[in-house]
């Protein structure tokens, strides 16, 4: 059996996200369903954030605050709470 690609587990990790943050905060959402998007990750990036992940440069916190910056054109990002710290809210 293979393992999932990179993109299908980080389309989980986003989905367990959304759903967490509706169990969360019921009273401000009426579902928590991952809204669909055309836009892609690339797989480098992919790798880049597994790996961060895997060596505790990326901390994964249900519940934490989050300041989404302005997307700079042709750039992802999911933002960080505060400069210098890599948390993201799933």
């Amino acid at each position: 059996m293979e393992s999932p690609t990179l993109s299908a587990q980080f389309k989980a990790l986003l989905e367990r996200g959304a759903q967490e943050l509706f169990e969360d905060n019921q009273h401000r959402m009426t579902f928590g369903d991952l809204l669909t998007s055309r836009h892609t990750v690339a797989d480098d990036d992919l790798r880049r954030f597994f790996a961060g992940l895997q060596h505790g440069a990326v901390t994964l916190v249900r519940g934490a605050p989050v300041q989404y910056p302005r997307p700079t054109p042709g750039r992802w990002s999911v933002g960080t709470p505060f400069p210098g710290k890599g948390r993201l809210p799933l």
